[in-house]
């Protein structure tokens, strides 16, 4: 309750003064796709957007994998091998023609590496397409927009902004980020970061201020999808805690 009264009294002493932005920072950084699929990381994946069950992806996925369209199901690497070059290479001018996306060749560690590779490489399309992406749709589409993704030529481009405002003699510092350049975020479903507005060293901002209150909240149950995390990692102190105390 102090802690209130203490914000209530500043924000009611600051309500009539002008607020000036008095440093802008900007920093451009390239964002780097995520890495092709393993079986884990298309589940969590079709679970966060879709809440699609691990057990729904996974029979869709042999499916797809049954009728050609994408590679071996069960594999636990988000790598291919670098015997694979070649074939990728003929998968990618297949998808850049039949989808007409802007995608090269790339030959890159974080897509090739062989000594990440087990029995199985990472899920990703074929040369045969499928006629309807309505067998099973959304899985497919996730997959080959993550394929598309690694070896898009338009890079991401994210511009970090840092912005310094000051009200009388107290400062708020504001973070965030505007995309330059769409690149791969076209294809993925990603929470976009704390967006902020264009602003200019020196301007005047009329500022409606107020106490944000924030109540503590009972933990979230743990969802299937995390569940599924915990069990690729048992040993993790900290998630086995969270599990028993969820």
């Amino acid at each position: 309750a102090n802690e209130r009264k203490k914000a209530d009294d500043l924000l009611n002493s600051l309500k009539d003064k002008k607020a000036v932005v008095t440093k802008v920072e900007k920093k451009e950084i390239k964002k780097q796709p995520p890495k092709l699929f393993s079986l884990d990381t298309l589940q969590n994946k079709m679970f966060k957007d879709y809440k699609m069950s691990l057990d729904d992806t996974l029979k869709h996925l042999q499916k797809l994998y049954e009728s050609g369209y994408t590679t071996y199901p069960r594999t636990n690497t988000e790598y291919l091998a670098d015997t694979e070059k070649e074939k990728i290479k003929g998968v990618i001018t297949s998808v850049k023609e039949n989808f007409n996306v802007d995608i090269d060749f790339k030959d890159k560690k974080s897509i090739f590496n062989s000594n990440k590779v087990e029995s199985h490489s990472c899920i990703t399309p074929t040369l045969k397409l499928p006629e309807e992406e309505k067998l099973s749709e959304k899985v497919y589409a996730a997959i080959k927009n993550r394929f598309i993704s690694n070896f898009l030529n338009e890079e991401t481009i994210i511009e970090e902004t840092r912005v310094l405002i000051k009200i009388d003699d107290e400062s708020i510092e504001l973070k965030g980020n505007v995309i330059k350049q769409q690149g791969f975020l076209k294809y993925e479903k990603i929470k976009k970061d704390n967006e902020l507005p264009e602003f200019i060293e020196g301007e005047k901002l009329n500022t409606k201020l107020s106490v944000d209150e924030k109540q503590t909240q009972r933990p979230k149950n743990v969802t299937e999808s995390e569940l599924n995390n915990f069990l690729k990692n048992p040993f993790k102190k900290k998630e086995v805690e969270e599990l028993e105390n969820s």
